[in-house]
Order: C-alpha cells, then sequence, then structure tokens
C-alpha cells in the first residue's frame, strides 16, 4: 500500500501547486509575472529571429510593396519631404527620420525612451513632431516623459512629472496641445495639457473630469458616466477601468472657422477612444458644443478639414480592415472616404492620417508598419515599408508630408 500513499501524496502536491498556479496568475504575482513579461520576447524570437517587445511590430498587408519606399505614380504624388517616426527593431529603440521624395535619409534622430528617462525602451513614442529649426518634440504612452532634442538628439528639455501620451499639437498662439496624467496612459485622470515648446513649461491645462464631465449633467450623461460613479484618481493607482482612453486634441484653425459656424477658432477637437466618440469642447467656458459616437470604431487622430468635414482613422478592431471617416458636425451624415478604392490597411491601435495641399492623404497604417500616399479614389502613390521579414513589419508610430521649405536649414548634426 506503499505506492498508494506515494501517489496519494504527489497528486495532492499536483492539486496544491496547480492551484498556487492558478491564484499567483489571478493575482498576477510571481512567477506568472515574469513569465507574463517574457512571452512576447519569445513569440518574438519565433517570428522573427529577434526579442522585440510587445506590439513593435505585426503582420505587413498583402497589399503592402515589397519595397522600402517607392513612389507608384510621380506625377500624382505630392512633393515635400516625409518625416516619420519608427521602431528600429536594430538598434531597440524609436528613431525619427527625414527622407526625400526618393525615400533617401536626409537626417536621422534616436528617441529611445531609456536615454532620457532610464527605464527600458519596450514601447516607441506615439506623438513625435519636427520643429522648424530642426528639434523634435516627443512624448511617450508608456511611462512619464514628454522632451524637446535637438538636431544631434541631446535634450533641450525634459518633463517627466506625468505621463503625457498620444498626440501634439500647435495652436496658432504658440503653445502646444498634448494629454497629461498624474497616473499613466490609460488611467482615468486626464488633463488636457497646453505647454510652451521653446522650455516645456504648462502655459493651460483642462482637467477632463472636473472642468468637462462634471461642468453639467447633461455632459455627465453625454461622456456615458452613470451616476454617482466615483472615478479613480489616486496617483499610484494602475490597473483601473479603462473608460476614456484620449487619444488625440487639437485646436480649431481661424483659417476654417468659417467652414464650422457653430464652433469657434481655438475650440479643442478630442477623441476618447474607449468610448467611440469625437467631441469639441469650447476653450473657455468648456461646453462640448458637439459630440457623436461612430461610426467609427477605437479611433485616432480627427482633423478639422477645409470642406466643414471632420475625418477621422476608424481602426475597427477586430474587423482586419481600418478605414478613413468623414462625418459633417452639422448633418450627422458619414461615409467611408476611400470605399470600393484600391487602398487597403489594417491598424488594431494607434494611426495617423493627413490630408495633403494637393487632395492626396497621407495614411500610417501603425502596426502594418506601413505609410500610404493615396488620391482621393483610393489609388496607391506612395508606400514606406518598415519591413522586418517577408512576413512582418516594425511599427511606424507617425508620419506627416513636409513641404520642401519647413526647415530654416535641412537639420544636420556636427559635434566637432
Amino acid at each position: 500500500m506503499r505506492w498508494l500513499s506515494i501517489l496519494s501524496g504527489l497528486g495532492l502536491l499536483a492539486v496544491i501547486a496547480f492551484m498556487a498556479g492558478m491564484w499567483t496568475t489571478h493575482k498576477y504575482w510571481l512567477p506568472w509575472r515574469k513569465v507574463d513579461e517574457l512571452l512576447p520576447f519569445v513569440r518574438s524570437y519565433r517570428d522573427t529571429g529577434l526579442f522585440l517587445p510587445q506590439y513593435s511590430y505585426h503582420y505587413r498587408s498583402a497589399s503592402a510593396s515589397d519595397e522600402r519606399h517607392v513612389v507608384h505614380d510621380p506625377d500624382r504624388a505630392s512633393d515635400g519631404n516625409l518625416f516619420l517616426a519608427r521602431m528600429d527593431v536594430q538598434r531597440g529603440f524609436m528613431v525619427a527620420e527625414l527622407l526625400d521624395r526618393d525615400g533617401a535619409v536626409l537626417h536621422g534622430w534616436e528617441i529611445p525612451y531609456s536615454r532620457y528617462f532610464g527605464g527600458s525602451d519596450d514601447f516607441p513614442g506615439h506623438a513625435v513632431e519636427p520643429l522648424p529649426d530642426g528639434s523634435v518634440l516627443a512624448n511617450f504612452d508608456s511611462g512619464h516623459g514628454l522632451l524637446r532634442i535637438d538636431t544631434c538628439s541631446d535634450a533641450i528639455w525634459i518633463r517627466d512629472d506625468m505621463a503625457y501620451h498620444h498626440s501634439l499639437h500647435p495652436d496658432e498662439k504658440g503653445g502646444w496641445w498634448t494629454w497629461g496624467s498624474v497616473q499613466e496612459a490609460d488611467g482615468q485622470d486626464q488633463r488636457l495639457i497646453r505647454f510652451d515648446a521653446e522650455d516645456g513649461h504648462t502655459l493651460e491645462e483642462i482637467d477632463l473630469i472636473d472642468d468637462v464631465v462634471g461642468l453639467s449633467d447633461a455632459q455627465h450623461l453625454a461622456m456615458r458616466i452613470p451616476e454617482d460613479y466615483v472615478f479613480n484618481r489616486d496617483p499610484s493607482a494602475s490597473g483601473q477601468h479603462d473608460i476614456f482612453h484620449p487619444n488625440d486634441a487639437e485646436p480649431l484653425p481661424a483659417a476654417m472657422a468659417e467652414h464650422f459656424p457653430m464652433f469657434e477658432p481655438g475650440d479643442l477637437l478630442v477623441s476618447l477612444r474607449n468610448l467611440d466618440m469625437l467631441a469639441v469642447i469650447d476653450r473657455d467656458s468648456y461646453t462640448m458644443k458637439w459630440w457623436s459616437y461612430g461610426p467609427y470604431h477605437n479611433q485616432h487622430d480627427p482633423d478639422f478639414e477645409p470642406d466643414g468635414t471632420i475625418s477621422v482613422f476608424s481602426n475597427n478592431n477586430n474587423l482586419e480592415r481600418s478605414s478613413i471617416i468623414k462625418i459633417d458636425p452639422a448633418t450627422s451624415r458619414a461615409w467611408d472616404v476611400y470605399w470600393g478604392g484600391a487602398l487597403d490597411f489594417d491598424s488594431f491601435i494607434m494611426g495617423k492620417q493627413q490630408l495633403l495641399p494637393n487632395g492626396n492623404r497621407l495614411v500610417v497604417s501603425t502596426m502594418e508598419g506601413r505609410v500610404i500616399e493615396v488620391a482621393p479614389n483610393g489609388d496607391i502613390l506612395r508606400e514606406f515599408g518598415n519591413i522586418l521579414t517577408p512576413v512582418y513589419s516594425a511599427v511606424v508610430t507617425s508620419a506627416k508630408l513636409l513641404p520642401p521649405d519647413f526647415f530654416d536649414n535641412i537639420p544636420t548634426c556636427d559635434k566637432r
């Protein structure tokens, strides 16, 4: 009977080990936390032969070019230089690059999170914006960080007092708008921050909960927040329910105001991804003058457009095809800009879009690592791919087409 006792003991140990494993998984304790942190690196090595952070690469589009940069139609493609921010997997961090029309790199900036803030470079910055003197603004969705670097990638100033995240947009009075939180990028504490690019100091702050949601019962209801909901404002809190996930904020330019008679110059167009919501907020009173839910889904980068419409990158999470949606705020009519055309792209998170002066549009399919210039009829005119393997590309977090005279001089770095 001794062997029965041994088997019973082993069986009991197995049950205890199983229950302990389930409990550590439920509580996200060691050792499961470490196993969970390592899994993305194991998967990336299986996929690419490299140890890469989660969300730093994804499948390439079947319709994407196999060339890193290609101009399909030189006659219709826009003039200017392409500024983009991408994950450089060989170096293990984010870089920004300026490419000419032929795809040659005119200048590059290195923007590793660890260099300026410590920690790791697991996720590249979300918003990266060039300035005419060749310096660059950047923020990071992971960690706490907003900074400006010079042409040699040295910090001009750094802010690490809160999580600055997702977007960077200039206004017409010399300030820049971004989102900030004392918690983390997906925390419930969210503020619209206007700062001075010269030294980074805050010029203005609008608290999403206190100033906008709390302004009236009507705005509380419009945000779909239940009565008596208790927000988590604890700076040390993590893992709380991500009810807003704000990812863009940009002011209405004075030159476009006549096409939006219901708004005033400077009114802020904001995107709240987890509500599938766009809203326009009065800059002074914090009143929501307009809001809309869908037909976009998990959206990013809404823009005011000169024809009086608002365009937005609709991620369409889990539908395997993203789209550019336009909506008329005066009538609520909405449509897919490239319905029936050749454009086919899919980014389940992130994404950017830019209407160009000639009517073309630059589309950044972030997770596909792809930048596409597309004609109004949907024809693909130019592509950039952050190609990693025949199957995978590393992410491109942002890109924009700059006019030839954007920079005072083409950026250079000479430390001699």
